[in-house]
């Protein structure tokens, strides 16, 4: 499985994970995207957090079988990891079971980890986590939080990050900050992802920005501002409101190229003792699933394209 993905040229596995523009040979890109489908199906997901299980009244097995039952083919973000934690046993223990579940239904699933961009202090520091977690872990790519602001501020993390996952067959990218600011595209970022502010997005600029590059957009996350649109999404908001929010994003996708990804497990809110952080459930959110299943199958296929 390795040996294949190094073999797989990483900016094109992305351009098909998150449908990029352009066409081209659609033989070659047959040949050379063993990936998934041009309209793929994004969800976000996050399990563990500084090696804390954040998603209280659910355990993996039943996280695999409910993102099963969407058919994913990409997972976004289901493990955080911050600099200089390990991969503990019961964090291999959980993706291998919610990853067995999802390949089971969709053989082709990419899955992601995210990692900290602004938190690396040396290029080391990235490469070695990376390398760690990928003996462990085996990720398809990754997501980078403040993937912008970090190329800004240290651009040679960026450079090594993109290093050692291309020279693994592994897409890499991340958060673009300061969209009306014309973020730059580091340098072999495979795509960007943008979250709202409020609850609001500026489309003109995400059409901008695809123009460059691919765009995946997802509810804004900052999880220890209790007024953040996460911790509203999650705390005041009521399923009607939540569904309503998600079809407006997936109807928007075509219009404005790009990709959004559902909202399952996330985004996340800290509400301290004694709960702490926890994820967005939408397994336990009404019709909240069902919701998202019948957007994905009529806004994010293949054949919708």
């Amino acid at each position: 499985m390795r040996c294949e993905r190094i073999a797989t040229v990483a900016a094109l596995v992305l351009l098909t994970v998150l449908g990029g523009c352009g066409g081209g040979d659609d033989s070659t890109q047959a040949n050379l995207t063993p990936g998934p489908p041009d309209r793929t199906r994004i969800v976000s997901a996050r399990v563990y957090q500084h090696g804390t299980w954040v998603v209280p009244g659910e355990t993996p097995d039943s996280v695999g079988k409910a993102l099963a039952s969407l058919k994913p083919t990409l997972v976004s973000g289901l493990i955080r990891f911050e600099p200089g934690e390990s991969v503990k046993q019961h964090e291999i223990d959980a993706w291998n079971t919610i990853r067995h579940r999802v390949l089971h239904a969709v053989p082709d699933a990419h899955f992601g980890i995210e990692l900290n961009g602004l938190a690396y202090t040396s290029t080391d520091q990235v490469t070695e986590q990376m390398a760690e977690i990928r003996s462990k872990l085996d990720p398809s790519g990754w997501f980078f939080d403040f993937w912008t602001p970090t190329y800004k501020k240290r651009p040679d993390i960026v450079e090594a990050a993109v290093q050692s996952a291309h020279e693994n067959g592994e897409w890499v990218g991340g958060n673009a900050f300061g969209l009306g600011q014309d973020p730059k595209v580091p340098p072999g970022s495979d795509y960007l992802a943008v979250q709202d502010i409020d609850f609001a997005l500026n489309l003109s600029r995400v059409r901008e920005l695809a123009k460059e590059i691919p765009v995946a957009v997802h509810l804004g996350n900052n999880p220890g501002h209790p007024n953040s649109s996460g911790c509203l999404f999650i705390r005041k908001l009521d399923t009607e409101k939540r569904e309503s929010y998600v079809t407006m994003r997936a109807r928007q996708q075509k219009a404005n190229d790009f990709r959004f990804a559902y909202p399952v497990l996330f985004p996340e809110c800290d509400f301290k003792p004694p709960k702490g952080l926890i994820s967005f459930n939408a397994i336990k959110d009404g019709s909240m699933m069902p919701t998202i299943g019948r957007l994905l199958d009529r806004y994010d296929d293949a054949s919708s394209n």
